[in-house]
């Protein structure tokens, strides 16, 4: 994330569903060496489109009023060192490389979609269409 944003990360804020696990959270934590903060209030989405209206018909001043309504529920600290930190991140990175083309090109005929329709992309199918049958 630094490398592509150019920017420091000290901390990663995180919300939604998953924040609810906690050996998640941790392992994030740990691999990227990094606190991991969950928040109190935890789908942000939804929280985010009501700040935006609020802010559009002035019930909050400005993006200040928005930020004291943030709170911690949980933070999360690194309790891995260095060398099982490299060596996990080897395996992941192995393990993603040996999921592509998984799939590789053979059609999908006979089973169904999300939406419940038989898919059947075929070959040259992008992967998400092999996938999702879209």
């Amino acid at each position: 994330m630094e490398k592509d944003a150019q920017v420091p990360v000290g901390v990663l804020r995180t919300d939604g569903g998953m924040v609810e696990n906690e050996l998640l959270m941790q392992f994030q934590s740990d691999i990227l060496d990094r606190e991991v903060v969950r928040p109190l209030v935890k789908e942000t989405t939804a929280l985010g489109a009501a700040y935006a209206a609020g802010l559009a018909v002035g019930f909050y001043a400005g993006l200040d009023d928005l930020r004291a309504q943030w709170s911690v529920d949980r933070t999360w600290r690194p309790q891995m060192g260095a060398e099982r930190r490299e060596k996990m991140y080897a395996f992941w990175k192995k393990a993603v490389t040996r999921s592509f083309d998984w799939l590789g090109d053979e059609p999908l005929a006979g089973r169904q979609g999300a939406s419940g329709a038989e898919t059947d992309t075929g070959k040259g199918a992008a992967p998400s269409e092999r996938i999702t049958g879209e």
